[in-house]
């Protein structure tokens, strides 16, 4: 586990039991293919835009190897925000702020990398 996508090279010696002096060096070549990620669309209830409030986790629906997203394993980047009154928070909740909302209905975007 924990072992970054790559080739990686490891080197062995093999050397005859019978002749010590007798051996022969190689390497084995280890290729580890990324985790497959999926980001998922969201559409989290309606908020109150007079009292404003905040969504669940984008993460929530979302996974990395076939398994729920562990935030701590994935890098959430926000895209731009529809609307000055609507943040995305680093734990992946959106807040909506009613002292600034402005009319909108635009989605907010976010990109996740592992």
């Amino acid at each position: 586990p924990e072992t970054p996508a790559g080739s990686y090279e490891y080197p062995y010696t093999i050397c005859e039991v019978l002749n010590p002096a007798n051996c022969s060096d190689a390497k084995a070549t280890v290729v580890v293919e990324a985790a497959p990620i999926k980001a998922n669309n969201d559409t989290p209830p309606a908020i109150n835009g007079k009292d404003g409030g905040s969504t669940t986790s984008v993460l929530d629906n979302d996974q990395l190897n076939g398994k729920p997203v562990v935030p701590a394993e994935v890098k959430l980047t926000p895209g731009t925000s529809p609307n000055k009154g609507i943040t995305m928070n680093p734990d992946g909740t959106i807040t909506v702020s009613p002292e600034n909302l402005q009319e909108a209905t635009n989605i907010h975007t976010a990109s996740v990398k592992y």
